[in-house]
């Protein structure tokens, strides 16, 4: 059985937000405990991870009537549609900002796995705007006892 995600905007508490739910493709098909089980474990790993000022924010997120969460609205696209035009100060900053967010997953024991141009995301701020990783569905949970989370 195949799955998607589906986005759309909303409004929760006067900020704007992200509604990324899973759901067949075929109408009035179920989905597999295996990818409602995965996607829930999704949500449980980010939302540990998004008191991070470079984590994109998990606002809620629940299972019935289909897995669903409810994201921070990221609205200034992502690093792959703005990569040729950030000067060299700006993708620094990025990278700088990339790396701490990392490094705070690391330090929880998660490592993202899939940090791309488009899981680099941006949105605007009162200081203008600020970069955060989202998507981690295939973040993998690193072992406790790893040195790698010290």
């Amino acid at each position: 059985m195949s799955t998607a995600s589906t986005r759309r905007r909303c409004r929760s508490r006067g900020r704007r937000c992200c509604t990324w739910s899973l759901r067949s493709h075929r109408p009035l098909a179920t989905l597999s405990r295996t990818a409602a089980e995965a996607f829930v474990e999704e949500a449980r790993t980010w939302d540990r991870l998004d008191d991070h000022e470079h984590v994109v924010s998990v606002r809620n997120f629940g299972i019935d009537p289909y897995p669903w969460m409810l994201l921070e609205f990221m609205n200034r696209g992502n690093l792959a549609t703005h990569v040729d035009s950030l000067s060299p100060a700006r993708g620094i900053r990025a990278i700088i900002d990339v790396c701490e967010a990392t490094h705070h997953a690391h330090q929880h024991g998660v490592a993202h796995t899939d940090i791309k141009p488009e899981n680099v995301m941006f949105t605007a701020t009162d200081d203008g705007t600020t970069v955060k990783i989202g998507d981690w569905g295939l973040a993998q949970v690193m072992l406790e006892h790893s040195k790698s989370v010290e």
